[in-house]
């Protein structure tokens, strides 16, 4: 089977399930309700905290922590671009004639628009937060290996919510492994046009055949897991380690400075 690699913009299913196997790093030694605990933390305080300064330091601390654990720092580049410009296109039109210093004006026939100061740190803030939780979900992901994340997940989660999350996981790595292979297939035969209208429409044939194919994926995976027991129900034997002493203090740290920072007004302080 080809590599699901399909852009250096896309995260490769198959080179996070490497490192997640083989990383030896001392954060894939933590507890998985560790991770997730600070993962939780990291939403809540982007979320409650509106400071670039603060988005900026967290961004920052992400940054260091994924690189201390040895994951590959040319490709999180690459792999920022989609959240980057998914941030983009749904902000774009909130950052015009927000309070600030006005950068440049555009004339409209309702009136100019301007881009203030205000406007670009509101974008600037926007991507922040995404780059953070994007970012330390692939650092939780590429140092948890599968076994462990699946005992997780079934012990965190409610059935059947830990079944339909362990399932899309998977399932994930076989749609984009299908999806390698049909354009390694049609790149073959030479199916590649150029042109932007063409090319549309060849993707959407392609992703159209692609929901078909997973669809009728799904249905026999389900039969064979039927007729081997599965009753609405997975469990997962391998052991999960709790929070150690360590992991325990850096959370109540993590949320008494959460806490602080929201009581003393942090939460406006600074902020666009």
């Amino acid at each position: 089977m080809p590599g699901t690699a399909l852009s250096s913009h896309v995260p490769d299913p198959d080179l996070i399930s490497y490192l997640a196997e083989r990383n030896t790093s001392w954060f894939s030694r933590a507890s998985p309700w560790t991770k997730a605990g600070v993962l939780v933390w990291l939403v809540v305080a982007v979320t409650v905290i509106p400071s670039l300064l603060v988005t900026g330091l967290l961004l920052s601390v992400v940054i260091a922590l994924y690189a201390s654990c040895g994951l590959p720092v040319r490709r999180l580049a690459g792999w920022c671009v989609m959240p980057v410009v998914f941030v983009v296109s749904l902000v774009i039109l909130m950052i015009w004639s927000v309070p600030g210093a006005v950068l440049f004006s555009l004339p409209f026939p309702g009136g100019p628009v301007s881009l203030t100061t205000g406007g670009l740190s509101l974008l600037f803030l926007l991507v922040g937060k995404a780059l953070v939780t994007v970012i330390y979900s692939l650092t939780f992901i590429m140092t948890t290996p599968m076994a462990e994340l699946s005992a997780f997940v079934s012990r965190a989660l409610p059935s059947p919510a830990d079944q339909i999350f362990l399932l899309a996981y998977r399932f994930l790595f076989v749609t984009l492994a299908t999806l390698a292979a049909m354009l390694t297939a049609i790149r073959a035969r030479g199916g590649l046009v150029s042109g932007v209208v063409s090319q549309t429409r060849l993707m959407a044939e392609v992703f159209g055949l692609l929901f078909i194919r997973s669809f009728e994926r799904s249905e026999r995976v389900m039969k064979a897991m039927q007729s081997r027991g599965y009753r609405h129900d997975l469990i997962a034997a391998t052991p999960v380690t709790w929070p150690g002493p360590g992991g325990i203090a850096v959370l109540a740290i993590a949320c008494c400075a959460l806490g602080a920072a929201v009581a003393s007004g942090a939460a406006g302080g600074a902020g666009i």
